[in-house]
């Protein structure tokens, strides 16, 4: 009985992981969102403590003959089995294939969601091989698994010829869908179901290499740009602000109208840059990646038992085979970018499982300076190698790896904390609740708790499943066990995260399939470590815990809020009904913004000076203007602010600082009250403002303006001619003839502005666009005077 209910979990971890890689590509929760996240829960639970793969029988044994014979009642269900499969295949494979051939058929058109038309086919086919498997008297196995995910492969494949669409974008370009690499993907696959006597390096071979040629062609579908709404041009330039020698962590363009900050961790960008050493597409990583995953799926396969090693590569490769040739996977590497850090996990969780401790340390270190999600990992990954080389010998692996990447992080935080935490911590947490609506049908907790006002069990929920498991894998016994409760932990701590994209649970399929695959022979006793070893953790340990500690303090100190409640009581104290506020606390990066000091005064509070004169005329009346923020950062605006006059002496609460600027209520802009003939208009951020656009290489002409206060001159890039890699400008501003201030006007994000004097009076104001050294474009100016 033991025996048989071992098998039966194996077969169930083994054979899930196929089903659950087609329920994240289905991207639904069928309109039940906690149930089906349940069982997204209990599918992964299965697959991570699944036991390894063993020896199949042979055929030829007695006993095993015996076996078979007395075990009809299990044959006869296995044979009933693969028949309801046969049965639900067969219709859905067959209108999938009617559609490839352009035929004009649903996928599943007696269902109420098309959903099922990609489950059904993996259903059906996971009853096929299960019951086949039951019908010859044998628990399903390896072999068997390898099948199916060969066969769920194959479903992919018919998929992307149907031109299969993933959040509404095409996967391969239409013309190309039903092309040779897709039909010889096919038959590759046909060919290693069809042809099991084939070498395994043979099968595996020709599934890589009909997945790459696959996913060359889905390169092409769209250029790398931001106007095709993903998420690869941001860290496309972030790469380029680093190699030119300019902070990576900035605004940068996501997408047109869409400026937002560097969210990614230094190893994620820097990776997707490894191609371009040699010219090539920066998501040739991608498909590196998707490759180091089945690699680092088949080496730890090699870890299994002699007897049962052809069985579990066998699995790796039917796994690798699905994993490969998701419309999902394909759709990330061809818009989106997470590879780099499916591969690092891969890897990380291979070496867990074989006992390669030194490299499983490096590997943590690096997917920490790689993605946020590694911190939920680490500790069961240093649970796991203190399971094999006690805690000394954990220490001393983590101690070198924290010395070697904690510093390396740190490098890229001290250029500026303030502008890498907010895009790597303070934008993360922002987000999810301005886009909460986006989370409700989609698998997770966070739909559900943000629609019942109960944000708090966010952080709650990810608290209490993190501990949870730590408590489980503090129980369990050998390092696989524990490293897999760690696995659970990390897709339980995305279920509650704030945030939840469908290519984040493709996490947990990556630890599914290395640890469905992988063994860990007996852990042998600790090493007594020399006073060498000893001396040298010591010091890696300090050189660790120095950096942890500045990069924790630095963190502490971007998100510091103190004095700002006393600010807010000052100003709100001093302050008239027409009074317009500048708000610049939370203002990091242009015009991106949390929370602002003053939120009742609602559209008064603005988080920029040149913002103002986009929305009239003139300026809205004001008495004053007060600007707030932070003590620590002296920069252009604050600088710029000083020299307009009429400044109140300057006053600091904790971290915070305002000025008051009497007299401010006659200011105007020039670029809406009077606009030169040829001037046109360009339109910035979202919602769209209204500015004057000059194209470079012209000039915007004002003969007579009477000036009695500073001008304030303001520029930008359109939001048309925002484009990676593109045109930067320049603005020259004369006074009666003389150029009296040049304004650099990058090609990203974010106003440039500055404040010039020219005297009480009447006087000539041109301003002139030049081009950059990219090219042209349009530039968007904004002149205030009084």
């Amino acid at each position: 009985m033991a025996r048989a209910s071992t098998a039966l979990t194996r077969s169930v971890g083994l054979l899930v992981v196929p089903i659950v890689l087609a329920l994240e590509l289905a991207s639904t929760a069928w309109g039940a969102p906690v149930a089906a996240t349940l069982l997204l829960l209990a599918g992964f639970a299965c697959a991570f403590f699944a036991a390894a793969p063993e020896s199949e029988p042979h055929a030829g044994a007695p006993a095993a003959a015996r076996q078979r014979a007395d075990a009809f009642a299990p044959r006869a269900a296995g044979a009933a089995l693969a028949a309801v499969g046969f049965v639900i295949c067969v219709p859905s494979w067959r209108a999938l294939l009617g559609h490839v051939r352009g035929e004009v058929m649903a996928l599943a058109p007696h269902l109420a969601r098309p959903e099922w038309g990609v489950m059904l086919p993996v259903l059906g086919a996971t009853a096929l091989v299960t019951g086949c498997a039951l019908a010859r008297g044998r628990a399903p196995g390896g072999r068997d698994a390898e099948r199916l995910g060969l066969l769920v492969a194959l479903l992919f494949v018919a998929m992307l010829a149907a031109g299969v669409r993933v959040q509404g974008l095409p996967v391969l370009p239409a013309a190309q869908a039903r092309g040779p690499a897709v039909l010889g993907a096919a038959v590759a696959l046909a060919a290693a179901v069809g042809l099991p006597r084939l070498p395994f390096g043979l099968r595996l071979a020709s599934v890589v290499a009909a997945a790459v040629a696959v996913r060359s062609v889905g390169l092409g579908t769209w250029r790398l740009d931001p106007v095709t709404r993903d998420m690869l041009p941001l860290a496309q330039s972030a790469t380029d602000a680093w190699l030119a020698g300019e902070p990576p962590y900035a605004l940068h363009q996501m997408q047109r109208g869409s400026e937002v900050p560097l969210t990614y961790l230094p190893g994620m960008w820097l990776l997707h840059a490894a191609p371009r050493a040699v010219g090539l597409d920066p998501r040739w990583t991608g498909v590196a990646a998707d490759v180091a995953i089945v690699a680092a799926a088949v080496w730890a396969a090699g870890g299994a038992p002699a007897a049962a090693r052809a069985s579990a590569r066998g699995l790796a490769l039917g796994l690798g085979a699905a994993w490969l040739f998701s419309p999902s996977v394909h759709w990330n590497g061809v818009y989106a970018e997470p590879h780099p850090w499916w591969a690092v996990l891969a890897w990380l969780a291979a070496t867990v499982a074989r006992g390669r401790l030194w490299a499983a340390a490096l590997l943590l270190g690096l997917a920490v300076f790689t993605r946020h999600f590694a911190l939920v990992v680490a500790p069961f990954v240093a649970l796991a190698m203190a399971a094999r080389a006690g805690w000394r010998g954990t220490a001393l692996r983590l101690s070198v790896a924290g010395a070697l990447f904690a510093p390396a992080l740190a490098a890229f935080v001290a250029r500026d904390p303030d502008a890498f935490w907010f895009g790597t911590w303070r934008w993360l947490v922002e987000y999810g609740p301005a886009h909460q609506a986006w989370f409700r049908e989609k698998y997770g907790f966070s739909g559900t708790l943000y629609a019942a006002g109960l944000t708090d069990w966010l952080y709650r929920g990810q608290l209490l499943g993190v501990a949870g498991c730590l408590a489980l894998a503090a129980i369990l016994r050998g390092a696989r066990a524990r490293f897999a409760a760690g696995a659970l932990a990390l897709v339980v701590f995305i279920t509650f995260n704030r945030i939840v994209w469908d290519s984040f649970f493709l996490d947990g399929v990556v630890l599914a399939m290395v640890l469905a695959t992988g063994a860990v022979a007996p852990a042998s006793s600790p090493r007594a470590l020399g006073r060498v070893a000893l001396a040298g953790g010591a010091g890696a340990a300090v050189t660790a815990l120095a950096a942890a500690g500045w990069l924790a303090a630095s963190l502490a100190r971007s998100v510091d809020r103190s004095g700002r409640d006393e600010l807010r009581a000052s100003v709100e104290r001093g302050l008239s009904p027409a009074t317009v506020v500048i708000d610049r606390s939370d203002v990091r990066l242009g015009p991106v913004r949390g929370e602002p000091l003053l939120p009742a005064l609602g559209g008064r509070v603005w988080p920029d000076l040149v913002q103002l004169g986009a929305q009239g005329f003139t300026l809205p009346a004001a008495d004053h203007v007060v600007w707030a923020g932070r003590v620590d950062r002296d920069d252009a605006a604050h600088e710029a602010l000083l020299r307009l006059g009429g400044v109140t002496a300057p006053r600091v609460e904790g971290r915070y600082r305002w000025l008051a600027l009497s007299g401010f209520a006659g200011w105007r802009s020039l670029a809406r009250a009077s606009p030169p003939d040829g001037a046109g208009e360009c339109r910035v951020g979202r919602p769209p403002r209204r500015h004057l656009g000059v194209s470079t290489g012209a000039a915007l002409r004002w003969e007579r303006v009477t000036v009695a206060r500073p001008l304030v001159v303001a520029a930008r890039m359109d939001d048309a001619h925002v484009v990676w890699r593109g045109a930067d400008a320049h603005v020259d501003v004369e006074v009666d003839g003389a150029r009296r201030a040049t304004l650099h006007v990058p090609n990203r994000p974010g106003p440039s502005w500055t404040v010039l004097d020219p005297g009480a009076g009447e006087r000539s104001v041109v301003v002139r666009a030049r081009e950059g050294k990219h090219g042209p474009g349009i530039v968007c100016v904004d002149l205030l005077a009084w």
